[in-house]
Parts: structure tokens; sequence; C-alpha cells
């Protein structure tokens, strides 16, 4: 190549580190700037070392299970007195889907409390009971929108209003929790404890009954994310596929427990960055053909289902699941 050939050549290799450069930095202060605004920003999906997979079945085996409990209550949250005004479904109401933090203790005046009050305001409360059945607590906006709304309403002093809300948002809790699998029992406990904390704070409300009972969704919350992050962790390892499989038909296990386990085998390779470059391990697909399905509830034999054809995507299907469940480990409940 000649002199002038390689001139050009080091410009362009500087111009492309030059963009790169931009497009890195332009990365990081967008973080930076939705962290500030009060926005959630989509965690990036973690990595498993093969020893912390190891290491998280291990801590799995040893985990005790015996004290397994259902969800608090938190029924008490909704006013005992019904009101004929309900909640506008999403689909006529699409508040906001942008994954919001929770900013009711966000200081007056901040950027992050403006978006929290802009979204609250989005919340459409129509007169008139709701549609026959009810509003379906999957059309009604997030509850962290919910709670935005219900911190509207209640410093404007509409109480039916906050009735209203507060009936929506345990409404979305027992939604989550009655679901069986790990994911959405962990979005309830959040959006329980959440919901509680906000009220903990109101005079106006059994404020006392919520503070005792803040303790203990903070511990149940606790419990259930350690537990899901161990089986994540398990899952990444594809030589902790077997193991897996026999703890998912074993029904000394809590049912979402043995859901999240079968979702471990056919999803973990998420966490392996050699199954996600190189294609998906055989053992997952193995273990998987080992469960016997015919045996399995429902629910349970529906996910095994779906896990086992997971384990047959090609590269387009590996990278669009990659896309989506960065998207929802944001997304609040």
């Amino acid at each position: 190549m000649s002199a002038g050939g390689e001139s050009v050549h080091k410009r362009l290799v500087f111009a492309a580190a030059g963009c790169m450069t931009v497009i890195v930095v332009a990365g990081v202060v967008g973080v930076v700037i939705m962290k500030r605004m009060g926005f959630e920003t989509p965690p990036p999906q973690p990595v498993v070392p093969p020893v912390a997979a190891v290491a998280a079945l291990d801590s799995l085996a040893r985990f005790d299970f015996s004290a397994w409990q259902d969800p608090p209550d938190v029924r008490w949250l909704a006013c005992r007195e019904t009101v004929p005004m309900h909640v506008a479904p999403r689909k006529a109401n699409r508040a906001t889907d942008v994954p919001l933090t929770f900013g009711d203790t966000f200081a007056a005046g901040s950027v992050q409390r403006d978006i929290w009050d802009r979204a609250g305001r989005m919340v459409a409360i129509e007169p008139g009971q709701p549609p026959l059945g009810g509003v379906d607590p999957d059309a009604l906006p997030p509850g962290r929108i919910l709670m935005a709304g219900l911190r509207v309403r209640l410093e404007r002093g509409e109480g039916d209003a906050v009735c209203v809300l507060l009936a929506a948002l345990v409404e979305k809790i027992r939604l989550l929790e009655s679901r069986q699998t790990l994911k959405d029992m962990v979005g309830g406990a959040w959006l329980a404890r959440d919901a509680v904390d906000m009220v903990a704070r109101q005079s106006r409300f059994e404020s006392a009954q919520a503070r005792r009972q803040l303790g203990g969704l903070d511990s149940n919350l606790r419990t259930l994310r350690a537990l899901e992050r161990l089986i994540e962790a398990a899952g990444a390892a594809p030589a902790n596929s077997d193991s897996l499989a026999v703890w998912a038909q074993d029904s000394s296990f809590p049912l979402p427990v043995r859901d999240a386990f079968v979702r471990a085998i056919g999803y973990g390779w998420a966490s392996n960055p050699s199954e996600t470059t190189l294609g998906i391990d055989r053992t997952r697909r193995v273990a998987i053909d080992r469960l016997d399905r015919k045996r399995l509830p429902g629910p349970l034999a529906a996910t095994a289902a779906g896990a086992r054809d997971a384990v047959e995507w090609g590269v387009a299907q590996r990278v669009r699941f990659l896309a989506n469940s960065q998207e929802e480990r944001a997304s609040p409940p």
C-alpha cells in the first residue's frame, strides 16, 4: 500500500474509533440522565461465571423451603366503602409504559418528583360502575403509575378517587401474587412493599398497621429476590440442568419455584456468553426432555413446552429474546 493509502486507512480507523467513543460516551450520559430524571434504566443481562453457577446450585440445595408461606395480605389497604367510579383501562388511557422509579419520597420541586406527579395526572378515573366483571387488572396502568396517581389525588384531597386507586392497586397485587411464577410473585411483593410504604407515611390512613407490616413485606421481598437470583445463576451452567430438572418434578417444592427451575433450564443460556454466541448447549434439551410432562401440573407443563422450544432457537430468536428480556427486567410492576 502506498503512503497515501496508509494515511487514508489511518484516518478511517481513527474516525471509526472516534465515532465509537462518541457513541459510548453518549450512552453513558444517557443512562446518567435517565437515572437523574427518575426513570429506571434496563440493567444489563447478567453474566454468570461457571464458579458462581455451581455455588448457586449448592445454595439452592441447602435453601430452606419449609418456611415458604403465602404473601402477606394487603387487602386492608382498600377502602371499606365502595364508590361508583373506576380506573380507566390502559387501552382507554395509556398513562405511560416508561419504567418509572418509585418517586414518592423525592423532594418536592425536583425533576424526579415532577415526572412522578406528571405520570400520576395521566391516570384517568371514570364515573360509574366498572364494566361487567370489573376492569382486568392487566389492562390497568402499571402499579407505579397507579401509585403516582394516588399521590396526586391525596394532595388534591379527592377521597373517593383515592379509594378507587387503592382498590386498583390491591387488585394488581393480588393478580401478580396469584400467578404461579416466581417472577410475578416478586413483582407482587415489590408492589405491595411500595404501596404499604406510601400508606405508612400518611396519617389519614391506618399508618400504624402499615408500619407494622412493612418489616414483613421487606423481608418477604428480599427472600424472593434472593431466591430468584440463585435460580437464575444456577441456570447459567448447562451442567446444572439435570439437578434443576429433578427438582422441577419434586412436588415438595412450591409450584412457583418449580416453574422457575424449568425456566432456568430453558432460558438460563442468556447469562452464559458462550451459549449466546455459539449456540445453546444440548444438555439443556436433554434435561427438558427427561421431564415427564404428563405428570406435571398444567401450568408447569406449559412452561416446560415453551422451554423446550426455546432451546431450539436460532441466532435471530436468541437476539430477540435477549432484547425483550432486558426490557422486562427494567419494568417495575
